[in-house]
């Protein structure tokens, strides 16, 4: 079953609350994820950087400036690119992926989006994680943001429900997220808990 069948633009899929990955599955994510793109980032640079050149002060000092730099494309070639057409190591692992409002695999400037408020974001990761206890379908904010939602790799829709926008006050800033409510038809999925 497509999950997008039967949606309109206003509409969106629902999962049962148990399928929506909590707190810990996210953070096993975030730590395995960080934790390659760390390595894969630091064999790119060790190619380029050969043990005589660590001798010199100079060259970890430039090290330290190039890591980043190296980091950032390493990052968004695994986060967005990866996640966008495969999925991470971290949701293999966890058996997660992520999803957008329809169900379907998020696009890429979705994940960018998610990508730049977990980086450069206005919130602190642990704050973005921490969020994900008291939200309703468990998203974090960077997932707020990108209109994303982290399910188990086995969870199938449960029925559809409408967008619906709401205003979120986080730190002295306001913020309108969209969100899925559950239809009050027929047939349709309860909210989830």
């Amino acid at each position: 079953m497509n999950p997008a069948e039967g949606t309109t633009a206003d509409e969106g899929v629902l999962y049962q609350a148990a399928d929506y990955a909590g707190f810990w599955r996210r953070l096993a994510i975030d730590l395995i994820d960080v934790a390659v793109v760390a390595v894969l980032a630091s064999v790119i640079l060790a190619l380029f950087v050969n043990d005589e050149q660590l001798v010199d002060t100079d060259a970890e000092k430039l090290i330290e400036l190039v890591f980043p730099l190296v980091a950032l494309p390493v990052g968004f070639a695994y986060f967005v690119l990866l996640k966008r057409f495969f999925r991470t190591l971290g949701y293999i692992v966890c058996r997660a992926r992520i999803v957008n409002v329809q169900g379907m695999r998020p696009s890429i400037y979705a994940l960018t989006i998610r990508l730049l408020f977990a980086v450069f974001g206005p919130f602190n990761v642990l704050l973005d994680l921490i969020w994900i206890t008291s939200d309703r379908y468990r998203q974090a904010l960077r997932d707020k943001f990108a209109h994303t939602y982290v399910v188990r790799s086995v969870a199938v829709p449960t029925g559809h429900g409408r967008v619906v926008y709401r205003s979120y006050y986080v730190m002295g800033a306001s913020f309108l997220f969209a969100e899925i409510e559950a239809n009050e038809r027929p047939g349709a999925a309860p909210a989830a808990s």
